[in-house]
């Protein structure tokens, strides 16, 4: 499900699947100036929505991302080429969590303040104990209650949660499956005509 930015109660005929359909390939600055005139507020469309299609505010660094753009890199949040591609980065970094791959004492991250403790630490400037319990809430699990990160449909419902604190994004864990699956395909057919 796309990102739905606010509109004013004034707004001229445009509908909620038009906007949806605007958005669903990033927004130009033409199309904010025209949007802007129909009175959907961009003041709190976070930099996710407004081009990088990095729902999670993934910074740019030491991978290198199937499917990144680094056109639409900005403020050191690193650039895809849709958010399908997006979400997937942000699911293998929390796969990667569960596997061991991040923690320097070669235990998996399994819980959840663990978990943003690494993705969002406080030496960031995150405010990383209201996110742990933000999520705490919105999933009904502890902080310190054990998660499974290897498991795909576990992330989905928690991506889908981070997107919302991160960007205000919504995407239900459904479609957040459905877009991985659609940029694993992506790769995968790119990856046969090599």
């Amino acid at each position: 499900m796309p990102y739905y930015p606010r509109m004013s109660k004034a707004a001229p005929s445009l509908t909620q699947e038009q906007l949806n359909a605007i958005l669903a390939d990033g927004v130009s600055e033409e199309e904010a100036q025209m949007l802007s005139g129909l009175g959907v507020s961009f003041e709190d469309i976070a930099l996710g929505q407004r081009g990088t299609f990095n729902p999670l505010n993934i910074r740019t660094g030491g991978s290198s991302w199937e499917g990144s753009n680094e056109d639409r890199t900005q403020a050191g949040y690193q650039g895809f080429k849709n958010v399908d591609y997006g979400l997937r980065a942000g699911d293998m970094v929390l796969d990667n969590y569960g596997r061991k791959i991040f923690n320097p004492y070669g235990e998996s991250i399994d819980t959840l303040a663990e978990t943003i403790g690494r993705f969002a630490p406080p030496s960031d400037n995150n405010p990383t104990e209201s996110y742990v319990n933000f999520l705490s809430e919105r999933l009904g699990i502890a902080p310190n209650e054990k998660i499974n990160l290897t498991d795909p449909a576990f992330r989905s419902v928690l991506l889908s949660q981070m997107a919302e604190l991160e960007t205000d994004s919504i995407y239900s864990p459904q479609d957040i499956t459905e877009r991985i699956a659609r940029a694993n395909a992506l790769i995968d057919s790119s990856n046969e005509s090599l």
